[in-house]
């Protein structure tokens, strides 16, 4: 090629330009490895949290600040997508100076995951009772590592009796569930959950471990009244789950997955619409395991491990019941088929 040509001069100038373009295409570019977070969707509820928000905010955590899981690492917004205790802040003008901070609970966690969110729970055991699952979400732990325990005592008043569930006192001094599923498309997996720890005194202090809210005798009440954490003497009014959903056979989407409730009084692990009120399709409890239920309850339906009722397509596949006396108590409408394993 003749270089001294305009054409030459130009043709050698964009060889060039091809060459160090290659170069620097192949050449490998490090770069700083960012935080791993959450998506944005899920949420995380830990006692394992760490202050890593570089700004120091005093002896207290804002909402906001960064924090970190120890155990899988992942970094939150503190009281947006992060809640639970923060432990090992520390001032970076006195790094002896170790302090506590943070203080969100289960309540706060459910409360702040959006509809088809994930609430991821870490390792710990957790004081709830009366959690409303009031959206669409999928709540799991870490099997055994993650043990939800009654916050409350609970009295022991007959459900088929004097109808404590769903009624007015049922707050503070009454009953207590431990998780309330309040929604479709609600799926609960790999927790534990026992009525008998917590130190609140006494035994069997959940009612019923995972429940929907239901009034076996149908007469008229709307509402339970859940016991509030924040202000433990006034009740919080919560309409009954199956008025909700309204008559007719909705498609509740509700699933109970490798869970283990103990120590409960009345029920373990029960889903049931009203007799009045239509099936509710496509309802699972699989893979869980309940043990020890009942205090000498003399109501109806009394004493049982698992208990599905007025369903369509209802699944309860690879459960075990233990001791205590607990049975697997079934109800089904006619055209429902029933996996039993």
């Amino acid at each position: 090629m003749n270089r001294r040509t305009l054409f030459g001069r130009f043709a050698a100038l964009q060889s060039a330009n091809r060459a160090a373009t290659r170069q620097d295409y192949f050449r490998p570019l490090l770069e700083p490895l960012e935080d791993r977070k959450m998506l944005a969707a899920s949420t995380m509820l830990s006692h394992n949290f760490v202050d890593v928000d570089p700004t120091f905010d005093g002896t207290h955590l804002n909402s906001n600040d960064q924090v970190q899981d120890s155990v899988t690492l992942l970094v939150f917004n503190y009281a947006f997508t992060g809640f639970g205790d923060v432990t090992n802040a520390v001032d970076p003008a006195n790094p002896a100076n170790h302090f506590l901070a943070g203080d969100e609970t289960l309540h706060d966690a459910v409360a702040a995951t959006p509809s088809a969110a994930q609430l991821q729970i870490s390792d710990g055991t957790y004081a709830a009772s009366d959690v409303i699952l009031g959206n669409a979400i999928t709540v799991f732990g870490n099997g055994a590592n993650t043990v939800i325990v009654p916050e409350v005592a609970s009295d022991k008043s007959e459900f088929g009796a004097t109808q404590n569930l769903g009624h007015a006192g049922a707050g503070a001094s009454g009953a207590h569930q431990g998780l309330i599923i309040n929604a479709q498309n609600v799926t609960i997996s790999n927790l534990t959950m026992d009525g008998n720890l917590g130190g609140v005194g006494g035994s069997l202090n959940y009612q019923q471990g995972i429940s929907t809210l239901f009034d076996l005798a149908q007469d008229g009440n709307a509402f339970y009244s859940a016991f509030d954490y924040k202000n433990p003497g006034t009740p919080i009014q919560v309409p009954l789950t199956p008025l909700i959903f309204g008559t007719g056979n909705p498609t509740v989407n509700m699933v109970v997955d490798t869970v283990t409730v103990n120590n409960t009084f009345f029920h373990g692990i029960a889903m049931s619409s009203y007799f009045n009120n239509g099936a509710w399709k496509n309802m699972q409890i699989i893979n869980s395991t309940v043990n020890n239920v009942g205090g000498g309850s003399t109501a109806a339906d009394s004493s049982v491990g698992i208990l599905m009722r007025n369903m369509d397509n209802g699944v309860i596949n690879h459960d075990t019941i233990g001791a205590g006396g607990a049975a697997v108590g079934i109800q089904t409408i006619p055209n429902g088929p029933f996996p039993l394993g």
